[in-house]
C-alpha cells in the first residue's frame, strides 16, 4: 500500500518532502528498505504500533500519531488532499489479500 501511495504522491505532486521511496521489484512485490527504517522510527517515536506476527503484522497509528497528523494538516505542513489519498488507499486495499494487491500492482 505504501508503494501505491508513493505512486499517487508522485503523480499528483502531493510531496511534503523532497525524498520519496526508491522501490525495486522483490519476491513479494515492490520493496524499499527505507520503508522498514521509517516504520522502526515511527515505532520508536510511539507514532505507530505494530501487532500480530512477523509474517502478518498489523500497523496502527497511535493516538499520538493521529494528533501529529492533525497538527500537520492544520498547520499546512501536510495537505488535506494527501490525507484523503491515504484514507482512500486504506479503504480500498486494507481488506484485500496480498495476492490480489500484488496482481493489481504488477498489472498496472
Amino acid at each position: 500500500m505504501i508503494f501505491l501511495l508513493d505512486q499517487i504522491i508522485r503523480r499528483k505532486r502531493l510531496h511534503i518532502t523532497d525524498r520519496l521511496y526508491d522501490f525495486r521489484a522483490y519476491s513479494y512485490g515492490p520493496f524499499s528498505e527505507d520503508v522498514y527504517d521509517n516504520v522502526e522510527l515511527l515505532k520508536d517515536l510511539k507514532l505507530v504500533s505494530v501487532s500480530g506476527s512477523d509474517e502478518d503484522p498489523t500497523y496502527e497509528i497511535t493516538e499520538k500519531g493521529k494528533a501529529l497528523i492533525e497538527k500537520m494538516v492544520h498547520k499546512g505542513v501536510m495537505p488535506q488532499s494527501l490525507l484523503t489519498e491515504i484514507e482512500n488507499i486504506k479503504r480500498k486495499w486494507n481488506r484485500v489479500n496480498l495476492y490480489s494487491l500484488l496482481k493489481y500492482i504488477y498489472e498496472n
